[in-house]
């Protein structure tokens, strides 16, 4: 493929946009029909609408393809055209599948007038495509070179964070509504590294869950999130997030637990969320993963609710103790009316499934005010306390109950 895009730019005077394309969810017909017809109907495809273009495929499955064009708008023509042919699905025998995939773009001579430079360029698009999502078309810029270029430092450096001691447990109190007592933190992971600064959990947590790094992260979580509760006078809960990848990982219960016994730590006070989105992905195995930590004594918290597409009769069968009620909903309740129906919605729908709802982003006393009128159990958000280092924990209890008195 180098060898042509080296011929194709030698002496041109149009523009050749060199493209990077992959299949994102092979994987979920691979069980139907042979990885080869599939990428072959998508090669097709790729031939029709961009025809005179050359193309190439490497062994990881990423189809390469470059060619002339006059202007940008001749290209953005094809790239519309290869859309609405991939939208409409590709037929296969008697079905029709509909595939999701990623496309990274360089242009010659804009980005560059190298043939190896533009592969690279059109890739460092590419992986940023992927980290976009699904069905993401991404142009190759400085913005996007210097984006792979932190990820790849984050790729390279998170690994030792632990060791290096630059994870820290933030906590965020959890406010029973009724009395504004404080009766659990949800913990939050935050990197203070020695290289980069602060980075934020938006940057480096993405990273993590591809690499796989997840699972140590979250470990840290629990061992040290465990330590630090027993050390406060009274009793409250914790409340950890876990991530798709790790709750498909049956052995993530067996990681709770090594800690939970090693330290003695109530496990009727261990929360463990998981997002409406990973409870819905396989909603017999949640069932069967819930079952298993109820056993256990665990409590089950589902996180963003309303954000997903919940269907109510696995919501019932999945046997919840908390709904927490996305932030982005809470915030807009003293302006909307429909917003605050919609959270008064599902405040009814936890209790109707004998579950606890928890409302985020509480940061004017007019919406707790309004949550409190909705019969609202618990709250957390900067009224209360941003997440604060453990050292400042015990000061918190200390002023939120002198509040409490006022």
């Amino acid at each position: 493929f180098l060898e042509n895009l080296k011929r194709l730019i030698e002496g041109v005077s149009g523009k050749v946009p060199v493209i990077v394309f992959k299949i994102s969810n092979i994987d979920d017909f691979k069980a139907i029909y042979p990885e080869d017809l599939i990428l072959n109907k998508i090669k097709n495809v790729l031939q029709k609408v961009f025809k005179n273009f050359i193309v190439g495929k490497t062994l990881t499955n990423e189809f390469l393809l470059a060619g002339i064009t006059k202007n940008l708008r001749q290209f953005d023509v094809l790239l519309d055209k290869f859309n609405k042919k991939i939208s409409e699905g590709l037929k296969i025998g008697g079905s029709v599948i509909f595939p999701a995939f990623n496309m990274g773009i360089s242009l010659y001579p804009k980005t560059s007038k190298d043939p190896q430079e533009l592969l690279n360029q059109a890739f460092i698009a590419f992986y940023e495509s992927v980290r976009k999502g699904k069905n993401q078309i991404v142009w190759y810029s400085e913005e996007v070179q210097d984006k792979f270029e932190r990820n790849e430092k984050i790729i390279k450096l998170l690994p030792n964070s632990i060791k290096n001691k630059e994870l820290k447990v933030f906590y965020q109190p959890i406010v029973s509504l009724k009395d504004r007592k404080i009766i659990g933190f949800e913990t939050l992971i935050r990197w203070f590294s020695k290289e980069l600064g602060y980075v934020p959990p938006g940057e480096f947590i993405p990273i993590a869950e591809e690499t796989d790094f997840i699972k140590s992260i979250t470990e840290f979580v629990i061992k040290n999130s465990i330590k630090d509760i027993l050390k406060l006078d009274g009793e409250y809960f914790v409340s950890v997030n876990f991530s798709s990848r790790e709750f498909e990982d049956r052995n993530f219960i067996n990681n709770i637990l090594k800690y939970i016994n090693k330290y003695n730590f109530p496990s009727k006070n261990f929360v463990v969320e998981i997002t409406e989105r990973t409870a819905m992905k396989n909603p017999d195995y949640t069932k069967e993963i819930i079952q298993e930590l109820k056993k256990n004594d665990f409590k089950i918290a589902i996180d963003d609710f309303g954000t997903g597409y919940s269907n109510m009769n696995y919501l019932i069968e999945f046997d919840i103790d908390k709904v927490k009620i996305d932030k982005d909903f809470v915030v807009e309740i003293a302006k909307s009316t429909k917003h605050l129906n919609v959270v008064k919605l599902i405040i009814e729908i936890s209790h109707e499934i004998n579950a606890l709802s928890l409302a985020e982003g509480i940061e004017t006393k007019e919406i707790l005010d309004k949550l409190i009128q909705l019969n609202c159990d618990e709250g957390q958000g900067y009224l209360f306390s941003p997440p604060l280092p453990f050292d400042e924990i015990k000061n918190l209890i200390g002023d939120i109950n002198e509040r409490r008195k006022d």
